[in-house]
């Protein structure tokens, strides 16, 4: 595109300083994404937080935040679906259960989700004269730490709490029927899987990493923030949840009320705009 001529965008949709910290060729990437930045029209980030972490030296004006964007009508439609045959057993019961979506690696902080589940478990039975905690974590991916959180999950004394899904063509059907999701991640771009459960309004809390968390839940309107990297936080937040549902169930009611915040022709109609602008092409008009 360079070599063209062509107007150039690029879009960063992760914390590229987080991504590539271990990677022996961390310096020369850098490089590159600095040559590049320094030569497109236009760095698009898919979260404001984002924006911190593109390399000292570029054009801030030529920086800006545009959210990805979700297919709400589809995403509602497939969680109105009837459950599969691994879902079904987890509303047997009537057992609330908690969701993390994602690939199972070391991003997606599940390490310390399956820690706080279990510091709640524990604490549920220590007080005997109490349900509040009592519950399943139910976690839907593949990826490389299976076997690692399957050994945790042992050594705290909840593998028969936690629930390995797998991959789910369809996982709409089970976060809707999630008493509560949780977005442990150590850090993020955007979040896909918080967005469309901020769009089902199922009940959220979200490690308060960069970037994107703050964003999708309206800094605390829509769900709850608590400390990155932090099991003691997702315990302490989880717990405040059982004990009082209604709260987060209020914000995620709000969240769903306001989804188009999260539509995909909202997030298209920036890119045309933004599109046009590195082209110095005038807008067509809108009737």
């Amino acid at each position: 595109a360079f070599m063209l001529r062509k107007p150039t965008i690029a879009i960063v949709q992760n914390n590229i300083q987080k991504v590539s910290s271990g990677s022996p060729s961390y310096r020369r990437e850098r490089s590159i994404r600095r040559w590049v930045y320094g030569r497109a029209k236009a760095v698009v980030c898919v979260g404001s937080g984002l924006t911190p972490t593109i390399a000292p030296g570029i054009n801030r004006k030529k920086i800006t935040s545009i959210q990805n964007g979700i297919d709400i009508e589809k995403v509602r439609r497939l969680a109105k679906a009837p459950p599969s045959a691994q879902i079904e057993p987890l509303m047997a019961d009537n057992i609330p259960f908690i969701v993390g979506i994602g690939r199972l690696s070391p991003q997606k902080g599940f390490d310390l989700l399956i820690s706080a589940h279990a510091a709640v478990i524990k604490q549920a039975q220590q007080n005997a004269n109490s349900n509040a905690g009592q519950h399943r974590l139910v976690l839907i991916g593949e990826g490389a730490e299976k076997e690692n959180l399957i050994r945790l999950a042992d050594a705290l004394g909840v593998s028969d709490s936690v629930v390995f899904l797998g991959y789910l063509s369809n996982p709409y059907p089970a976060l809707a029927r999630a008493s509560l999701f949780c977005l442990s991640s150590r850090y993020e771009g955007f979040g896909l899987v918080g967005a469309e459960a901020a769009a089902l309004g199922v009940p959220t809390v979200a490690a308060d990493c960069v970037a994107g968390p703050k964003e999708l839940l309206g800094d605390g309107l829509y769900g709850d923030l608590v400390r990155p990297e932090s099991a003691e936080a997702l315990a302490t937040a989880i717990q405040r949840h059982f004990k009082d549902p209604s709260r987060l169930q209020k914000k995620a009611a709000a969240s769903a009320r306001d989804a188009q915040r999260l539509s995909m022709k909202r997030c298209a109609q920036r890119y045309r705009d933004l599109l046009h602008r590195c082209a110095q092409i005038p807008l067509p008009s809108v009737e």
